[in-house]
């Protein structure tokens, strides 16, 4: 993401308007903590930034409980965070109040609205 900010900031319209990037990261991504952190400290100044969250993600916030996170290449769960989900979650709950800048993509909600089922010709629309 650092390289994509560089570049964005280096490649600027008429050296006056700046570019944006938006950057989504999974919730149970391993590296959500380090997002946070390289957000508040300016190291990604042009990336708008959201966390997706899935229902499970949510529902063990509401439990007080851990998610787990998930290696995005094998797919294996099981690496653990310090952290609870509900210690995450207020962090971006603190980037959003301090910024305004972290904001939760629903992923669930965008899955139902975009299901072929549902939309089964979205191009028509």
């Amino acid at each position: 993401m650092r390289v994509f900010n560089v570049a964005t900031e280096v490649i600027k319209q008429g050296g006056k308007r700046r570019g944006a990037n938006m950057g989504i990261i999974n919730a149970d991504h391993p590296d959500i903590l380090e997002v946070i952190r390289a957000k508040e400290g300016g190291d990604l100044s042009n990336f708008n930034t959201s966390v997706a969250v899935t229902d499970k993600f949510m529902q063990a916030v509401a439990r007080n409980g851990k998610y787990g996170l998930k290696n995005p290449r094998t797919k294996s769960r099981g690496i653990k965070l310090a952290q609870s989900d509900v210690e995450i979650l207020k962090a971006v709950q603190r980037m959003l109040l301090r910024l305004g800048i972290f904001s939760g993509i629903y992923m669930n909600l965008i899955r139902f609205h975009h299901h072929p089922l549902v939309l089964p010709f979205p191009y028509l629309y």
